[in-house]
This record gives structure tokens, C-alpha cells and sequence, in this order.
């Protein structure tokens, strides 16, 4: 049986998608997988998700591109987009700290 919500997993690297996915699939949980931004955006266009974990440092779209587009998802009617959104950045995330501030304060509104 699974787990109520959708999780989609973003991310360039087979790898983390597929760890992720095994983990999350472990605990019950529907998983669908993008390995890129635009990938992800046409996936969120179709299908509702109630999280999202996304990389912020991708090639073409990054996560902050996909973020950009959220929150014009957000302002349509009947827009979907993820009721959550985990980011993660390998390193230092700390240049990208003010970015992250203010996506997260666009997401509480």
C-alpha cells in the first residue's frame, strides 16, 4: 500500500535519483523521477505532486529556473505545484543563500 502524495525527484545524476527512489519506494511512497529541470516542469504541468526534491545545480534548467517557473504555476488558476519543496545543492550553498531566502519567503505567501 502506498503512502498518500505524489514525491518527484530531481536530479542530473542517475545515481541520487535512483537512491532516492529505492529509499523512498522502501517506505511506501509513489515516486516519479526527472533527471532535468524541464523534465520536471512538463511532469508538474501533468500530474499533481505533494513534495518535490530537487537539485538546485543542474545543466539547461536549474533548480532555480524550475523555482522561477513554480511560482508562475502558482498564479494561474487551477496551477499545479508542489505543496513542498526539499533543495539541495552539493558544497557550499552559501553565495546562493540570499536565492534561497527569498524563494522561500515567495512559497510562504
Amino acid at each position: 500500500m502506498t503512502k498518500s502524495g505524489q514525491i518527484l525527484v530531481v536530479d542530473d545524476e542517475d545515481i541520487l535519483r535512483e537512491v532516492l527512489s529505492t529509499l523512498l519506494s522502501f517506505e511506501s511512497y509513489a515516486v516519479d523521477l526527472a533527471e532535468n529541470g524541464a523534465q520536471a516542469l512538463e511532469m508538474i504541468r501533468e500530474k499533481d505532486y505533494g513534495v518535490m526534491l530537487l537539485d538546485l545545480m543542474m545543466p539547461d534548467v536549474d533548480g532555480f529556473q524550475v523555482l522561477e517557473e513554480l511560482k508562475k504555476f502558482r498564479k494561474q488558476p487551477c496551477g499545479r505545484s508542489p505543496h513542498g519543496v526539499c533543495l539541495h545543492r552539493p558544497g557550499n550553498a552559501g553565495c546562493q543563500a540570499e536565492r534561497l531566502r527569498f524563494y522561500s519567503k515567495t512559497f510562504q505567501e
